[in-house]
């Protein structure tokens, strides 16, 4: 299964057969290419519910695609705006980690 976003920011999945949504929790039938929840706005309440879970968490865009199931662009465009607001920043080696969480190389300095 997959997620693309279209103009509308509404979440476009490719998939057959029965999947569960991660975010209303319940059972949808998509077949093809249709569109379906997540919104783009709920794909970013989720994404930073992962790095809030997981405060050291260090994702590059393609382990986030595969995480997460998204295509590229969406994957770029849902990091470029959790960059933007400050949730998350990107580390010289590529990498998205949360602007609040201090690394654990800083912490000992």
């Amino acid at each position: 299964m997959h997620f693309d976003i279209d103009a509308s920011g509404t979440a476009v999945v490719e998939s057959s057969g029965p999947v569960r949504s991660h975010i209303e929790g319940e059972k949808m039938q998509v077949t093809g290419r249709q569109r379906s929840t997540p919104r783009f706005d709920e794909l970013i309440v989720r994404v930073r519910g992962e790095y809030r879970e997981m405060p050291g968490l260090s994702l590059t865009i393609p382990q986030a695609q595969r995480l997460w199931g998204l295509e590229g662009a969406t994957c770029h465009t849902l990091f470029e705006r959790l960059v933007e607001t400050k949730f998350l920043r990107r580390t010289r080696h590529g990498r998205f980690v949360r602007c609040d969480v201090s690394s654990p190389i800083t912490q000992f300095r």
